[in-house]
């Protein structure tokens, strides 16, 4: 380790050891760089003299320039940093005993740990707002390098490729920043591969366009106006302007394949909005809604129109009069608006669809067939579907494996590990609804993991749709009948698990729900309870509004034991449910003690159980 130390001071140059004392051995004042450079400095591993530490936002260059040197002379002893063409925020900057004489002690002095903490801050910010940075984050390329690089110059390529072609240092810092951390900081010598922010955004260059990163995509906007792009990462896209001559914004939606699937239109003249559904080959209007200030909805709709003239079903008459085109305009419906195009023919008609065709003699058995096969699979449903391997594995539960097969109207559920089979009906667990609902319905049960459909062989009687049965509480998606053990529910798959979890656990018919008379896991539920309000969390409470969700966090398991046991079961065969943060954060031992409880309850006779 160097032992001696030459500092330069105004009009006075001495040689200096470590201990203070001169070459001589007398003691040398240091008063001009107090404040600026120890009376001891520190040395790093090669014994080079730790002078300074690098600043927020400072080049090697500036490094250099700061401390009075050149940029040469400060490359021989940080020769990592000189190669980057920059210093990490607060790291160490050594000079050698020979030249630490030509430093300036004017800007040394630096606090390595209030310059980390702005630059973490303002990572932050740049991670969050920088409209150009944001975009690499979501995806990027691999690209293998053809020679010997640094991120600076890297980064320096990636922005002259977004449309800048004189990027300031300040700029290039932050994309050093992007590059090192999608790339783990690996050093970049040809023949290595390396992740570059892709370039699909360079048609957008950056002084006429602005690039905003949201959860699901890019927002890209021309400069000065209201003109933006919207790009999902699944490919689809909303374009959007402003006419300020009539006060109108439009919106354009397309699908994955670039085909506009809707238009919508809000005026600020007289709060009026109107959204019409596209048939991406067409190109035609399927179903135009248009919704005045008071509330009041003009419907029109082609395709509703021609498929009322299409039926003849509704007439009654001796003769059928079913018109060719039938078949045709079904063929236009397609997954995106199916359930728009039902909802508007029974606004309209007064009737259903589906009943109408089921009804219509005029069709032959042929035509009859390939209509309702094809409303079926615009539904998600597959009269002949087939799942070999259906087994649920997700961080919180993994589950059995089944075989999951539909023949037309049955579904057959088969435990590979057992050979048991159960069987469910769909035309009787669904005759309560209407036929658009049980329609609608299909795709989504048949789509249902085997262990849910195993259990809902078992458990539900029926299955009722919100629209048809509203439930006692206008605001619940669904709820759970133990008398009839019937379920009620909206669309949504967590809904009609979650109410199935509240059958699973009825396992006395027209009495009470086990998880009540189970005391251990009631006793468990209670201290945890405890434990969570003790923290600051809040009870769900039925008489109370905007309590389902506290600080955006779904607290509904915390209602009762009943309402945990099905937030669980919900949790454990989707993998995700509104309480899951609550449950595991909050209430890990009950969660452990409700897959025992749903399991002893599995090991029931079905006679018990149901």
């Amino acid at each position: 380790m160097a032992d001696e130390v030459r500092l330069k001071k105004v009009n006075y140059t001495e040689s200096t050891r470590t201990d203070g004392t001169s070459a001589s051995g007398e003691k040398v004042s240091v008063s001009a760089f107090e404040g600026y450079f120890p009376e001891k400095p520190k040395y790093d591993e090669n014994g080079n003299i730790i002078i300074t530490y690098a600043l927020n936002g400072e080049t090697f260059v500036k490094t250099a320039n700061r401390i009075g040197l050149k940029e040469q002379e400060l490359a021989q002893t940080n020769p990592k940093a000189a190669k980057n063409g920059w210093f990490r925020v607060g790291e160490a900057v050594a000079v050698s005993p020979e030249t630490a004489e030509k430093v300036n002690p004017q800007n040394l002095e630096v606090d390595p740990k209030k310059e980390e903490t702005k630059y973490e801050q303002e990572t932050l910010e740049n991670i969050w707002q920088d409209r150009t940075i944001n975009p690499a984050f979501k995806s990027t390329e691999p690209v293998t390098l053809d020679k010997n690089t640094t991120y600076w110059e890297l980064a320096k390529k990636y922005l002259k490729e977004f449309g800048n072609e004189k990027p300031s240092d300040k700029e290039i810092s932050k994309h050093v920043l992007l590059l090192q951390g999608i790339n783990n900081d690996k050093d970049l010598t040809a023949g290595v591969e390396v992740k570059l922010p892709i370039t699909k955004f360079k048609e957008y260059p950056r002084d006429k366009y602005s690039l905003e990163c949201f959860g699901l995509g890019y927002e890209i906007t021309k400069e000065g106006t209201r003109q933006s792009t919207v790009l999902f990462d699944d490919g689809r896209k909303i374009k959007r302007w402003r006419d300020e001559a009539k006060q109108i914004d439009y919106y354009n939606y397309y699908n994955t394949e670039g085909k506009l699937l809707e238009q919508r239109t809000f005026s600020d003249t007289d709060d009026s909005s109107t959204v019409k559904t596209i048939d991406p080959e067409s190109g035609k209007v399927i179903v135009s809604v248009k919704k005045d200030k008071d509330g009041s909805e003009t419907i029109i709709s082609p395709l509703v129109e021609e498929l009322d003239k299409d039926v003849s079903a509704k007439k009654w008459g001796i003769i059928p009069t079913t018109r060719k085109s039938l078949e045709s305009n079904i063929k236009k419906i397609t997954p995106e608006h199916l359930e728009l195009v039902l909802q508007t023919y029974k606004k309209q008609t007064g009737r259903s669809l589906v009943e109408d065709i089921d009804w219509e003699i005029g069709l032959s058995k042929k035509t009859s067939n390939a209509v309702m096969e094809h409303l079926q699979k615009s539904a998600g449903y597959d009269p002949n579907y087939h799942n070999p391997n259906s087994q649920i594995k997700n961080e919180n539960y993994t589950g059995r494996i089944y075989d999951v097969k539909t023949d037309k109207n049955v579904v057959t559920i088969t435990n590979k590990s057992t050979g048991k089979q159960s069987k469910i009906d769909i035309d009787d667990l669904l005759y309560s609804m209407g036929y658009d609902k049980d329609l609608l319905f299909r795709g989504k049960l048949q789509n249902l993991p085997g262990e849910v459909l195993e259990d809902m062989s078992v458990e539900v009687s029926k299955i009722w749709s919100i629209e048809e049965n509203p439930t006692p509480d206008d605001d619940a998606d669904g709820y759970y009948d133990p008398y009839s053990d019937d379920i009620t529910v909206s669309r949504n798959e967590d809904t009609i698990v979650h109410e199935l979890g509240h059958a699973v656990d009825n396992t006395k018919k027209k009495t009470s729900f086990s998880s009540v008379f189970n005391q251990k896991l009631a006793v468990s539920f209670q201290r945890e309870m405890k434990a969570y309000i003790a923290q600051g969390g809040i009870k769900f409470e039925y008489d109370k509004e905007d309590t389902q969700y506290y600080d955006g966090i779904g607290n509904y398991c915390t209602a009762n034991i009943q309402e945990m046991v099905a937030e669980s079961y919900t949790l454990m065969m989707l993998g995700d449910c509104d309480s899951k943060e609550t449950i595991l954060n909050h209430f890990p031992e009950t969660f452990a003690l409700v897959k025992e409880h749903i399991a002893n309850i599995r090991k029931l006779p079905a006679g018990k159980r149901h």
